[in-house]
């Protein structure tokens, strides 16, 4: 018997192992990919997330690796409107980090690992052999199956969970029909690596932000980057490129007696606002503190409400970003030149960009 199995090896899971470990409880994490993730991927890290992984180490880590991004910039039709600066945030981190993915699960691997936590790999979860009362985990490997009986099973296991749907957890939502594309390559992009920068124009929309060094993350609501580029900006190296469909999907539950959800297991949506990645940590590290303090029965009180408003917000955000037309940019432009000088504007708007627009949780107070 373990306090929890954790399904599911990516930031999200390893961040509920660790903050688990930390606290005293006794956990397992299996991972059904053969090796850690290569690919840049969730890129941006907010404030938050850098609280919630300092207690653990790994935060002076990912502050040595990762660019700091300290503005928003706005482009309209080859001329910058305006910024929002990240300073105005009150908060002891006020930017953002980007870092890849692969590395941010490298430094929580190692984090793993200096407390004696060995994410166990090619093991896939295949049922819960008990009940949501009482798990038992099946689990299946190259050399056979085994069982695992656990006071908690804990999926993180991305979109297509196989723990939400043993436990016959709805995934309600849908996909938007429009194709998004993106890009990590070389670019010879104007701007300075610490600001993140949306520009629109009548050709297109491009948001464009660093990766690592000399490396830029190029996204563009439509099939094809052309259009939207400025002009004069060529992109050399490519190192990844993806098209994807934006999905919102919402477990009807988070919680099914001891059976729990976090991360993509239990909501997707747009990755406008740098929300999926950042708002999973937060399910694993709450996740962490309640089960700490046997209090797991407020986790889908404090975190399915929390997923609504971050979808309802994205939501928001990913239909403006694809809005297009001479009227739309003559809005933004006003909107950018006239409310962006206002100080209480750009605190409104650097918090919602850096995710400060809620409080902060009761245990990282």
């Amino acid at each position: 018997m373990i306090d929890v199995l954790v399904v599911g090896a990516g930031p999200v899971g390893m961040t509920a192992a660790l903050e688990l470990v930390r606290r005293g409880l006794a956990v397992r994490i299996v991972e059904s990919r053969s090796a850690p993730s290569a690919e840049s991927r969730a890129i941006g890290i907010n404030p938050r997330t850098l609280d919630i992984l300092e207690p653990a180490g790994v935060t002076p880590r990912i502050l040595d690796e990762g660019i700091k991004i300290n503005r928003a910039r706005l482009i309209s039709r080859g001329q910058s409107v305006g910024t929002v600066k990240f300073s105005a945030v009150e908060h002891r981190y006020p930017f953002m980090l980007a870092l890849p993915q692969s590395r941010t699960e490298a430094l929580l691997e190692q984090a793993l690992a200096d407390r004696g936590v060995r994410v166990e790999r090619n093991i896939h979860f295949v049922r819960n052999g008990g009940s949501a009362a009482a798990p038992i985990a099946v689990l299946e490997s190259q050399t056979g199956q085994e069982t695992v009986a656990c006071s908690r099973l804990l999926g993180c296991d991305g979109v297509n969970s196989a723990v939400r749907a043993d436990a016959g957890i709805a995934f309600e939502g849908q996909a938007y029909e429009h194709k998004w594309s993106l890009m990590d390559a070389e670019v010879d992009w104007p701007y300075p690596p610490d600001e993140v920068c949306f520009s629109f124009s009548g050709r297109g929309n491009l948001f464009v932000l660093p990766v690592t060094r000399g490396v830029w993350r190029l996204v563009v609501p439509g099939e094809t980057l052309d259009p939207a580029l400025p002009d004069g900006v060529t992109i050399g190296k490519v190192f990844w490129r993806s098209q994807f469909r934006i999905a919102h999907r919402l477990a009807a539950c988070f919680a099914a007696s001891n059976v729990f959800l976090a991360g993509d297991s239990a909501h997707v949506h747009s990755p406008a606002g740098a929300r999926g990645m950042n708002g999973g940590i937060e399910d694993a590290a709450t996740f962490a503190w309640l089960a700490s303090i046997d209090a797991l029965d407020r986790y889908e009180a404090m975190r399915r409400p929390a997923a609504q408003r971050i979808m309802g917000q994205v939501d928001r955000q990913s239909r403006q970003a694809q809005a297009t037309g001479h009227a739309m940019l003559l809005v933004r432009e006003v909107i950018a030149r006239a409310l962006l000088r206002l100080p209480s504007v750009q605190r409104l708007a650097a918090g919602l960009v850096t995710a400060q627009d809620s409080a902060q949780p009761e245990w990282l107070v």
